[in-house]
């Protein structure tokens, strides 16, 4: 994984997977049509649905899914400026058209088009205050009651669902979004944007709860390095360091720094730090699987005792990711087999 520079990459790599955008639009939609969505058949539409013509941003995403015997075609776009784009309605609209075109290209024998439902995610400073529908667009200027009654009825709406963070709290966002992923990265987007290290490091210790949760969920890993990746990238002369930030998350928190250095080990690993000389990334590799492995015995042995010479023998013949997961997950698990399963 590389590293997560901006929003719209942060936005892609965590609710790019089905399973997040639909704990997403869950808490973003109306209820009733939230309820009505059959979420299990959620699939990600390919990129060539928006074609040349009508480049997406990088942090729009497409959507396809079942509702009721339909299918119903599903745009997440992603307003990140602190100033509101007036035209988001028409640039929506004409995403909405290249879907359908290519729709039909897919289905020549097609008698009717599928719905389109378009969502907006908005997480700027101030509070949303542009059209939501094309037809508020359309200069009304001189028109009298008739004119504007007659010529409105036919005009372009398209209006989106807006999601607008600005002006939820802590509280309220958990409310809708009650799934740990989606509640830490909204949080992340929403609240650390305009936050410094010190004040950002206090923010997430307070969110430790979410965090834990977070690394139990088989993506959780990389969305917290994700995440954190993404905090430090935001400013290009920013000095620290993730490993520096890891260490300052957790002090006076012994789980919490596990967790975080577990996290830092394995996004290393997975190419945030990619300034490592080859020469020297084998013996790293070799050090740092003694290093989990040490960990995690001195874990196990005070959660459940002396272990029996199987889970010794287990334990020296697994692999970096497999040490790193156990010792993710016997910080929360009841038993010895809990927390080695595999």
């Amino acid at each position: 994984m590389e590293p997560i520079r901006s929003h719209d990459g942060l936005f892609r790599f965590v609710f790019g997977e089905p399973e997040q955008m639909a704990e997403l639009l869950r808490g973003a939609l109306p209820p009733p049509l939230a309820a009505a969505i059959h979420w299990q058949t959620l699939r990600r539409l390919p990129d060539t649905y928006v074609d040349m013509n009508l480049e997406a941003r990088a942090g729009d995403l497409f959507f396809a899914a079942e509702l009721e015997r339909t299918t119903l075609l599903l745009q997440v776009l992603v307003e990140h400026k602190a100033k509101v784009e007036r035209f988001t309605a028409l640039q929506q609209t004409g995403y909405t058209v290249r879907l359908l075109e290519h729709w039909r290209t897919e289905n020549p024998g097609a008698r009717t088009l599928p719905a389109v439902l378009t969502c907006v995610l908005y997480h700027g400073d101030t509070a949303w205050n542009a059209p939501t529908s094309v037809h508020e667009l359309v200069d009304t200027t001189g028109w009298n009651d008739t004119l504007r009654d007659q010529l409105l009825a036919r005009q372009l709406r398209q209006p989106f669902v807006l999601v607008d963070l600005s002006h939820l709290d802590e509280d309220r966002l958990d409310a809708l979004w009650p799934a740990a992923i989606p509640r830490l990265a909204l949080r992340f987007l929403q609240f650390l944007r305009g936050l410094r290290l010190p004040e950002a490091i206090a923010t997430i210790r307070s969110w430790r709860q979410i965090v834990t949760t977070v690394l139990r969920h088989p993506r959780g890993v990389e969305v917290l390095a994700a995440l954190c990746s993404w905090y430090l990238g935001r400013d290009p002369e920013h000095p620290e360091t993730l490993r520096t930030v890891m260490a300052k998350l957790g002090e006076e928190d012994q789980p919490m720094r596990t967790m975080l250095d577990l996290v830092l080990e394995m996004g290393e690993e997975r190419g945030l730090d990619r300034g490592r000389q080859e020469g020297r990334q084998v013996g790293r590799q070799e050090g740092r699987q003694e290093g989990v492995l040490a960990v995690l015995l001195s874990q196990l042995e005070a959660r459940f005792g002396q272990l029996p010479a199987d889970v010794h023998d287990r334990i020296a013949r697994a692999e970096l990711a497999t040490l790193q997961r156990w010792s993710l997950r016997v910080l929360t698990a009841r038993n010895l087999d809990e927390a080695l399963v595999d």
